[in-house]
């Protein structure tokens, strides 16, 4: 670290807790509009999830992985 440089802590109390759903359902609302595009990749059943799992562990997505339930 260059001695010009400096670490200084943050308090914890700097990241108040927020409720989740404004921001979920602002994202809901962007794909539903077609403004945010997810990249999905993979689309497949949960019980592939073994194989999808080590693929997704060594990073062979770029994409999301979905998994449809039944």
């Amino acid at each position: 670290m260059p001695s010009n440089s400096r670490i200084t802590p943050m308090p914890l109390h700097e990241f108040r807790h927020r409720p989740a759903a404004p921001d979920l359902a602002r994202l809901g609302q962007a794909v539903a509009d077609g403004t945010l595009i997810p990249h999905i990749e993979v689309e497949r059943s949960w019980e592939e999830i073994e194989e999808l799992a080590q693929k997704m562990k060594s990073r062979a997505f770029t994409g999301r992985v979905v998994l449809h339930v039944r």
